[in-house]
């Protein structure tokens, strides 16, 4: 179909539609052969795609091939078996590392301090329990002494104060 002598090199639109042609014609059987191979749906799609970016990349290749099909089911096993090597790696030497540090250290900053001179020191307690600890507002409410709809209003002011000078602070960074 679009065959050339061995020293030339395809334009950019023969390539181009050399590669629609072939998509067109074999990339629901390829998606299923690769979910054969055990890929999710979307798994496969994604090899698919790969393939013929290949295909792209490689179209003199691909168009010098007898077997074009062929080529292409090639290149999805070497994309797969890439893939698969790559989640190997990746799965051992995270157990490695969890072997050799097996309690990572990991900095975690009390929220009072965190956040400390944002806001008052009451509406960071409020906002901390209210927010983080989920406190029910009528507890909060009844410690302070105060009656519920107080209690929410304290809360809807403590977050707009503290959302305000967050934004000044971010803003700055």
């Amino acid at each position: 179909m679009f065959r050339l002598e061995k020293d030339e090199t395809l334009s950019a639109e023969t390539r181009n539609e050399l590669v629609a042609s072939l998509y067109r014609k074999h990339v629901k059987q390829l998606v299923e052969m690769a979910r054969r191979n055990g890929c999710s749906r979307d798994y496969a799609e994604d090899v698919v795609q790969e393939v013929f970016q290949v295909a792209l990349e490689k179209a003199e290749d691909l168009n010098a091939s007898e077997n074009q099909m062929g080529w292409l089911v090639l290149t999805m096993r070497n994309i797969i078996g890439t893939n698969y090597r790559a989640m190997k790696y990746a799965k051992r030497y995270i157990e490695d590392h969890e072997i050799l540090h097996p309690k990572a250290y990991e900095d975690q900053l009390d929220p009072d301090d965190l956040y400390a001179g944002l806001v008052s020191d009451e509406e960071l307690s409020i906002l901390i329990r209210f927010c983080l600890d989920a406190t029910p507002i009528k507890e909060i409410a009844d410690e302070l002494g105060i009656n519920l709809e107080a209690c929410k209003k304290r809360i809807q002011r403590a977050k707009i104060h503290f959302i305000k000078e967050f934004k000044k602070y971010i803003d700055g960074i």
